[in-house]
């Protein structure tokens, strides 16, 4: 068999010819095409859950690279091969290789491809992973051999490049101007296939954010857009959106041309789950109650229990299998299962009858979470905890809300407790304020008594800082009574620093300094540094109203001290404001200058809206 000189396609190709085009991925192909090329690099496996588009990636990879293989290009389907020994048997049969009962398989397999600079595409190597030590044994022995792999799996060998296919580009933005919502992947991918279907298609005006949102539910995966776009010749995009949210069964009807496991989105997922072991089923199927990202921390704690295996060396197995997606974020890694995968979970786990057990281990791992998080958020280190919150801040929501609707009380309060101020403090006002009436109109409890106090002071300091005063004022005398009668002292001096501010404001201002004088005290004899500084900061406020410019500037000065001896920042920030202000009414530019700069980076610190 001859070879072609370099810069032409060689005279072996054999490779299935794609139908269509294929939309975007052109980052993907140079990258890869960079990462072949290198004289280090032998063996490259395309990872990624499926659907992404590996097989596809791979065949245009392969087609553009083509010329630099003068001895070949050959694109081997592993789908139906299900022993791991049929791998060079597979191989021969594509490259064609005649061979007889005069010398093994392996040994006719590896003197055909010794003396040819070629490359192969093994595509579907998932399933028969044990059949990884021959590849190995192909590149040791073939030195102008390159090895292309697709697998949900990385094969664990040495010499092995991951690339971990991403899902399709997605817009960050659903009000991008028509033209430049068309060129995103992922958009493009939906209507090219719409059309296909439906080739009189014409979209309504906002019909392209639809179609946008239904790609972000689909998390840009190629497999699922294709189905989902299928739909488009019966359902107008409103009404495909809708029909997402009742599961997997709407991404069905695939090309018949296309393997059994790629007609559907859940066989496609199910090929993946079968693979696993029952103890990675399990991990698998209890990993759906997370609802955005997670860290390895919750995982472990709320889905390992009864597990054979480490819980992390599970996840990390679920990573290597490309069911569980990883990214990071704020200099920690994070975890995900892609929207598809977790309802395919959450169908597990419903067949489980695990459900219930999940939900309950979820809503005690964040409740405790909270729990903390009352007391941290006035301490020195309220910045990681604030930046902690926000990155659970979709399971919080959801603990929140099945507390809620399990009328769990004492879960309940415990997490209006401990998250109104990371509520007011990221700007969650209306979010706050609708699970805070939901949890104060809740029955009483014996044992949530204190916390139903707490919770009913964060819903009347949301209300107030969202400018509802009367409603405040109304909240905050239900609290005072409320912590009178359970000697609550730190809520006994906070609702009265609350209805002092609404007293302040319509101008009662003596009895607003009695209000604010009896708290002083209450705090001052508890000495909480921190709180003693709400005090003085509230009183400064009041004094500077009355015209007494010097004493707001002792009791502001006073105050910052305070909070910086407690390292409350978001009380240095306040209290830096008033200093600011008071500044510039006596004409002291730089001192307002320095105190608006300290604000401004205390705020930044704690990503105070």
């Amino acid at each position: 068999m001859s070879s072609a000189r370099e810069g032409r396609l060689p005279s072996l190709m054999r490779m299935p010819i794609p139908l269509s085009p294929m939309v975007g991925r052109d980052r993907e192909v140079a990258e890869l095409r960079e990462l072949l090329f290198r004289s280090d690099v032998r063996l490259v496996t395309l990872t990624g859950p499926g659907g992404v588009g590996k097989t596809r990636l791979a065949l245009e990879l392969a087609t553009q690279v083509a010329n630099r293989f003068p001895g070949g290009v050959a694109f081997v389907l592993l789908a139906s091969t299900n022993d791991p020994d049929q791998i060079l048997q597979s191989i021969a049969e594509t490259l064609e290789i005649p061979f007889g009962s005069d010398r093994s398989i392996q040994e006719t397999v590896l003197t055909y491809l010794r003396p040819r600079r070629m490359l192969l595409v093994l595509d579907n190597f998932e399933h028969i992973l044990d059949a990884a030590p021959r590849v190995s044994r192909l590149l040791s022995t073939s030195a102008f051999l390159k090895i292309v792999v697709t697998s949900r799996s990385v094969l664990r060998i040495d010499g092995e490049h991951e690339f971990e296919v991403p899902p399709l580009a997605l817009p960050e933005d659903d009000n991008l101007a028509p033209d430049a919502l068309t060129s995103i992947d992922a958009i493009a991918l939906f209507l090219q296939q719409a059309r296909a279907v439906a080739p009189d298609l014409e979209l309504a005006d906002g019909e392209l954010g639809t179609i946008a949102a239904i790609c972000r539910k689909l998390d840009g995966l190629p497999l699922a857009i294709e189905l989902a776009a299928a739909r488009m010749r019966v359902l107008s995009p409103e009404e495909l959106l809708a029909r997402l949210d009742g599961g997997l069964s709407i991404l069905s009807g695939g090309r018949r041309d296309a393997p059994a496991r790629q007609q559907t989105m859940r066989a496609t997922i199910e090929w993946s789950h079968d693979l696993l072991t029952p103890d990675e089923q399990a991990l698998l199927r209890r990993l759906a109650i997370f609802s955005g990202d997670w860290a390895i921390e919750p995982a472990e704690a709320i889905c390992g229990n009864g597990l054979e295996f480490e819980p992390f060396d599970g996840i990390a197995s679920l990573v290597d299998k490309s069911l569980v997606r990883q990214r990071r974020r704020r200099n920690t890694i994070r975890l995900r299962l892609l929207g598809t995968i977790r309802e395919f979970a959450w169908e597990q786990l419903q067949a489980a009858g695990e459900v219930e057990m999940i939900r309950e281990r979820h809503l005690d791992y964040f409740t405790t979470m909270a729990t903390r998080a009352e007391q941290e958020l006035v301490q020195a280190d309220q910045a990681e905890w604030i930046e902690l919150l926000e990155m659970e801040h979709d399971d919080l929501r959801e603990a929140t809300r099945y507390a809620i609707e399990s009328r769990n009380v004492v879960a309940a309060t415990a997490l209006g407790a401990g998250l109104w101020r990371y509520w007011e403090q990221r700007g969650y006002l209306a979010e706050g304020v609708h699970l805070l009436q939901a949890i104060v109109s809740l029955p009483e409890v014996p044992d949530a008594e204190h916390t139903m106090t707490r919770a009913i002071f964060g819903l009347g300091r949301l209300a107030f800082v969202h400018g509802e005063m009367a409603e405040a004022e109304r909240v905050f005398d239900i609290c005072l009574v409320r912590a009178e009668r359970l000697n609550d002292e730190p809520y006994i001096a906070g609702s009265l620093t609350q209805l002092a501010h609404i007293t302040a404001r319509r101008g009662d201002f003596d009895l607003a300094w009695q209000r604010y004088q009896r708290a002083y005290e209450i705090r001052r004899n508890r000495d909480e540094l921190w709180a003693v500084g709400v005090s003085l900061h509230s009183m400064g406020s009041l004094a500077r109203r009355r015209g007494d410019i010097d004493e707001a500037l002792r009791l502001f000065t006073e105050s910052y001290e305070l909070y910086t001896r407690s390292g409350h920042r978001h009380g240095i920030g306040q209290s830096s404001v008033e200093l600011a202000e008071t500044a510039l009414i006596v004409g002291d530019l730089p001192l307002a200058r320095r105190y608006i700069d300290i604000a401004i980076n205390e705020a930044q610190a704690i990503d105070d809206r």
